[in-house]
């Protein structure tokens, strides 16, 4: 079994249990299930990022499970990296925050290998100008470390709402920092109907 998906096994084990201990408790706002995408900075490099979470609140605390992936825009660099978090934070009306623990996976950038070249090619004998980036191997890396997220969330009353977050992971082989816009779904659980 590979170790995503063991994480994956993990948070929905961790989630069933939550879910059930939290039945009886008044404060149950339901499960928030959140997507997101956005733009991330690392090390060297730079790129997109998809997220998506799952959160549930607990004697006023909010717990989530958040999975992350990120991968170098940059050509030429393999960087790439995959999160799976545990945060347990505190909402303040609009905002919230949370930081916990992660385990963290994937390549950095490690030493290049071909430069980069530009110059001129005939095509019918036009010259046509060309380049290419520098070109680097990659270096697999696994690593524990500290994620946080700030959310500024969207007129969170209703059922289906959007947000922003500032989110971030803290580790020895490859911090990063970033943003996301995201859809998030409250799933009302049936004592929240009643």
């Amino acid at each position: 079994m590979k170790t995503g998906d063991s994480a994956i096994i993990l948070s929905f084990i961790m989630l069933l249990i939550c879910n059930s201990s939290i039945a009886q408790n008044s404060e149950n706002r339901g499960i928030n299930l959140r997507f997101g995408a956005g733009w991330a900075e690392c090390v060297n490099t730079s790129g997109v990022v998809g997220c998506i979470s799952v959160s549930k609140y607990f004697r006023n605390k909010k717990y989530t499970i958040r999975n992350l992936a990120f991968k170098s825009s940059m050509e030429g660099n393999p960087a790439k990296c995959k999160e799976w978090g545990l945060l347990v934070g505190k909402d303040f009306n609009s905002f919230s925050f949370s930081a916990g623990l992660s385990y963290s996976w994937g390549e950095k950038r490690g030493t290049i290998y071909q430069y980069a070249e530009s110059g001129y090619q005939s095509l019918l004998g036009i010259p046509i100008p060309y380049s290419t980036p520098d070109m680097y191997t990659g270096i697999p890396f696994h690593t524990v470390g500290i994620p946080f997220e700030l959310n500024l969330s969207f007129l969170q009353e209703n059922t289906v709402y959007s947000g922003f977050c500032l989110f971030g992971n803290l580790n020895m082989e490859q911090p990063y920092v970033g943003f996301t816009l995201y859809l998030n779904f409250k799933m009302l659980s049936k004592t929240n109907n009643k």
